[in-house]
């Protein structure tokens, strides 16, 4: 008896200290030359992540959660003067956060440089500010240097 209370016991350790994760990712070779790496934590959430020609899409489902596009530093500069003239900026920091009126409606979009590289990405949504959001939060991006 004392011995299958210790195989329990021991059992129960292994399987705590096991935390399950996944992830996709892609690899872009973009523009300014750099290979741009999304990766989108797909544990304990319904996010797929595909490519669509250059840019990546986020889907959840048949819903086109987010759209993102890669940009060369002069694009991502025209990006950020327009956004500082026209958009309302919701958060402000490694990325920027806006939103404004589009034609197909009101649009929140993240405007971000990937670390070590010469490459922006502007990232699309009509969904919802939490919806971006949380979705925005799974993903990460490098630089695959060569």
């Amino acid at each position: 008896m004392k011995k299958i209370i210790v195989a329990a016991a021991l059992m129960c350790t292994l399987f705590v200290g096991c935390e399950v994760s996944s992830s996709a990712s892609l690899t872009f070779n973009v523009e300014t030359g750099d290979n741009i790496n999304v990766e989108l934590d797909t544990h304990k959430n319904d996010y797929e992540l595909k490519a669509d020609g250059s840019r990546f899409l986020v889907k959840e489902e048949d819903n086109e959660i987010l759209k993102g596009i890669f940009l060369t530093t002069d694009m991502y500069d025209q990006y950020e003067a327009s956004i500082m003239e026209t958009g309302t900026i919701l958060e402000d920091g490694d990325y920027l956060f806006y939103e404004y009126e589009g034609e197909a409606g009101t649009e929140r979009n993240i405007l971000l440089m990937v670390p070590d590289s010469e490459t922006g990405i502007i990232i699309g949504s009509l969904e919802s500010e939490d919806k971006v959001r949380d979705a925005y939060s799974k993903l990460s991006f490098s630089n695959e240097k060569e």
